[in-house]
């Protein structure tokens, strides 16, 4: 594999890209840093870096609508991922680009249920995490995770994939009953639970 690939670190918060480009650095890649939408697509039309680091969080878009406009232009785009990957120590999954990926797609199914589950009084909040907690094994259960990544960048991933996938992912009411309410996780204080 060459050495001196192209890999562009799209992320608001400037630590994480100085942290990810220094230890890129290090194994001799050249690293490109983008902190919002539109820089990381003028770096990635004048660049063409062999892959992209994002934040899906991104404060003035989402960072699917990055993913959707990035196209793999280089056949050794998965060699050079599973590489930096592996020297991270971390292991890849490779799927096709399809709206929310895997986790996403899917923590986002278990969410609005565990919300729909809460709005039609089958448990209480405390009860779903602990039952999912203990029967699947999850760290956390929905709505600890909801509180901690944001109730609003939950509603905002469900609306995106309601739009792109169609009904099953129509984001339950309650869910934005609690975003209009500005309940909105762990960052004000106050979401599912109050902390």
């Amino acid at each position: 594999m060459s050495t001196r690939e192209k890999i562009l670190i799209v992320d608001d918060d400037r630590f994480v890209r100085m942290a990810l480009g220094e230890a890129l650095r290090k194994w001799d890649y050249e690293t490109l840093e983008a902190e919002n939408v539109a820089q990381a697509k003028k770096a990635f039309e004048d660049a063409e870096p062999a892959i992209v680091l994002l934040d899906i969080d991104l404060p003035d878009g989402s960072g699917l609508d990055v993913l959707s406009d990035i196209k793999e232009k280089k056949p050794e785009t998965i060699a050079v991922m599973q590489d930096v990957s592996a020297r991270m120590g971390k292991e890849t999954v490779l799927v096709k680009e399809s709206p929310g990926f895997v986790t996403s797609r899917i923590n986002a199914m278990i969410g609005n249920e565990a919300f729909y589950m809460l709005q039609d009084g089958v448990a209480s909040a405390r009860d779903i995490d602990k039952a999912l907690k203990l029967g699947l094994n999850h760290p956390m259960g929905p709505f600890e995770l909801v509180d901690l990544v944001g109730l609003d960048t939950r509603l905002s991933i469900l609306q995106y994939l309601h739009r792109t996938l169609g009904e099953k992912f129509r984001p339950c009411p309650l869910l934005e009953k609690h975003v209009a309410d500005g309940r909105l996780g762990r960052k004000v204080g106050r979401g599912v639970y109050d902390y």
